[in-house]
């Protein structure tokens, strides 16, 4: 059993310690643990002894509680100290579960910010509203508007709304409030950010002609979580992300917390993946109702530190219904538990607390056959998903989505799973690129590939053998045909440019 006793503190005139070596990731497994302490093995194998605060109200209060033995971490700006021990600055579980970056934030509620919220949407209907879809269309009219120069006409207006119907038609004929009323909203928020793109961006220098990228993707293993930004730079050095919704009106129409924090972590997100320096990125919230273009702070390791422990949270209750403990969980949850700043106006009365209630039903299924089938088909889709994303590690098994960037290149290709060496034409419908047309030398498989059409596959720029998806953006795009040597993809996001 190794020796998790802390060290007593040193006595006496001893000299100022060298500042530590800090180290931007260490993967570990864990073989014990207790508050503040972690033992392990590297991935290298070398025998880590890791600390961190355990004290209330330290975002990292209750990692303990989700640990185990054989977890995997990711020990984040740790800093190797002469006594031997790494004291990280934040703690990721599971890196290799990548958590979106949305579902993080939204554990941030006007009740309070916990884990127990991204429950409430993962079991909730996935329905669609008039504000969802005014969300989407204010996607389009950036999209237009920055190609544009922030042509703020009638014409202009309504050919986005003629190319968002065209590509949501069925979801904008089957919700309700797409009316008068919907077009007067959409008619708003284009003359507001006709507005910020004349001038703000302009003096931001953010613009088509200096080049901008539309959704793109990024995987980060070392924060544990993927991420789709709205609008980001070529240099990658300025994201804009953009809210259709209300600001914190209560404070003046200060950005909401969740939206900081999503804005926090894709400004972290660009600084692990790409190798940015942090405070070269420049990230700015775009709220069209009003309009307001909010500039985010350099470097809020407050807030990123809260986002990472939210997402350890998420990662640790999808654990529990993995492993067949949903029903357990739910019988223990009341609805003080999702109300930590205890709140009891007329918010949480009327909008948090019926959703909450509407979630807890779940724990008193009155058929107790119905219950086990529920629970258990519940438990199945946990344990699937844990499969697809990360493997089941048995030897000689194909791994899950993780492979993308733990497998070795070799390994990927002979599993028919990577093609390099691709040569690309874009293929266009307008000004926009729909696809690409992928070809590469076949004489160099020496197994077929193992895509289909319709599988969904990821597009990225590779520099040399050994290069990983998580280094660059990732354009996801579906297989239309492929044969020897070519295939015809086409992009989930249209983008324009070249």
């Amino acid at each position: 059993m190794p020796n998790l006793s802390h060290s007593a503190a040193p006595s006496g005139n001893a000299p100022v310690p060298p500042q530590p070596t800090v180290r931007p990731r260490v993967r570990m497994v864990v073989s014990a643990f207790l508050p503040g302490r972690i033992v392990g093995r590297t991935d290298e194998g070398r025998s880590v002894v890791a600390t961190y605060d355990a004290a209330a109200p330290s975002p990292w209060a209750t990692l303990h509680q989700m640990l185990y033995e054989g977890a995997r971490l990711n020990l984040l700006d740790a800093a190797a100290e002469a006594d031997g021990l790494l004291r990280p600055t934040m703690v990721v579980l599971e890196p290799d579960y990548l958590v979106d970056v949305t579902a993080v934030c939204a554990c941030v509620s006007p009740a309070g910010a916990s884990p127990l919220h991204y429950l409430l949407r993962k079991f909730a209907p996935n329905v669609s509203s008039a504000a969802i879809c005014l969300g989407n269309a204010a996607g389009q009219m950036l999209d237009d508007l920055v190609h544009s120069g922030g042509t703020d006409t009638d014409e202009a207006f309504r050919a986005t709304m003629r190319r968002f119907f065209v590509q949501n038609a069925l979801v904008l004929s089957t919700t309700e409030g797409i009316d008068a009323s919907f077009f007067r909203a959409a008619r708003r928020q284009h003359t507001h950010m006709a507005t910020l793109v004349r001038h703000r961006f302009a003096q931001l220098g953010i613009s088509a002609e200096r080049g901008i990228m539309l959704e793109p993707t990024f995987l980060c293993e070392p924060l544990g979580m993927q991420g789709r930004l709205d609008l980001l730079t070529d240099d990658c050095a300025t994201v804009v992300e953009l809210k259709s919704g209300k600001a914190d009106e209560f404070r003046g129409r200060a950005p909401r917390p969740e939206h900081v924090m999503q804005m926090v972590v894709y400004a972290e997100m660009l600084h692990r993946c790409l190798g940015l320096p942090r405070h070269g990125i420049s990230h700015y919230l775009l709220y069209s109702r009003y309009p307001l273009l909010h500039a985010g702070e350099a470097d809020d390791r407050q807030t990123l530190a809260l986002a990472v422990a939210l997402r350890n949270g998420i990662v640790h209750l999808e654990r529990q219904f993995r492993q067949g403990r949903g029903q357990q969980l739910l019988a223990a949850l009341s609805e003080n538990d999702f109300n930590p700043d205890h709140r009891a106006d007329r918010l949480y009365r009327d909008y948090l607390r019926p959703r909450i209630a509407d979630f807890l039903s779940l724990a008193h299924i009155a058929d107790a056959t119905l219950a086990d089938y529920f629970h258990a088909y519940v438990a199945f889709l946990h344990r699937e998903q844990w499969v697809a994303r990360v493997g089941d590690g048995r030897l000689g098994v194909e791994g899950g989505f993780s492979d993308t960037w733990l497998a070795p290149e070799p390994v990927r290709r002979a599993d028919g799973n990577l093609i390099v060496g691709l040569a690309i034409e874009q293929r266009r419908e307008g000004d926009s690129v729909v696809g690409v047309e992928a070809t590469w030398n076949a004489a160099d498989d020496t197994v077929l590939p193992n895509f289909r059409v319709g599988d969904m596959v990821m597009l990225y720029a590779r520099s040399g053998t050994g290069d990983r998806a998580t280094r660059h953006q990732v354009h996801r795009c579906a297989i239309e045909q492929i044969g020897a040597g070519r295939m015809s993809l086409r992009l989930a996001f249209a983008q324009r440019g070249e």
